[in-house]
């Protein structure tokens, strides 16, 4: 009994420190999101995603710079946290989305990335597939859902 009586400090010390160190690293993994300007970009392309194929009738491209730019500072400065390519595919099966693929050369190569892309699900949560331009990263899913920036998205697309 007395072991435990000594014990029991000790272990308090290590549940606070164990806490702290919890606190410290969960808040390490959400970030925040920041997008390139659009004047970085020549055109934008907008693909609709339904039953998990892509509807060619919707697909959209715009090339005004301002609407460009208007696109990624609605998807700017958003709280995110690191997903897995699994678990961004499972969260997205079955569910409608809109993918937005930038492009900043009039030629690309077929055979590379585009430079820089995000999408968005019906639900409104954004998955970001860069963190810069050219740079391909592992996925970013916003902590929580943006219907009014995928709302706002589609009246600056058009996209229905």
């Amino acid at each position: 009994m007395l072991v435990i009586k000594k014990l029991i400090p000790f272990a308090i010390i290590i549940l606070l420190i164990l806490s702290v160190l919890y606190v410290i690293f969960s808040g390490k993994s959400e970030k925040t999101m920041e997008v390139p300007s659009g004047k970085e970009f020549i055109s934008v392309q907008v693909q609709t995603i339904e039953n998990n194929k892509e509807v060619k009738s919707k697909t959209v491209t715009l090339t005004d710079k301002e609407k460009l730019d208007e696109i990624l500072r609605a998807v700017d400065g958003l709280k995110t946290k690191q997903s897995t390519i699994t678990n961004t595919e499972k969260e997205i099966k079955d569910v409608d989305s809109y993918f937005f693929y930038f492009e900043n050369k009039k030629e690309r190569d077929p055979r590379k990335p585009f430079p820089y892309s995000f999408f968005i699900t019906e639900k409104g949560y954004i998955y970001y597939t860069h963190n810069a331009i050219n740079s391909l990263d592992t996925p970013q899913r916003t902590v929580k859902a943006h219907p009014d920036v995928l709302k706002k998205l589609k009246k600056i697309t058009g996209v229905q």
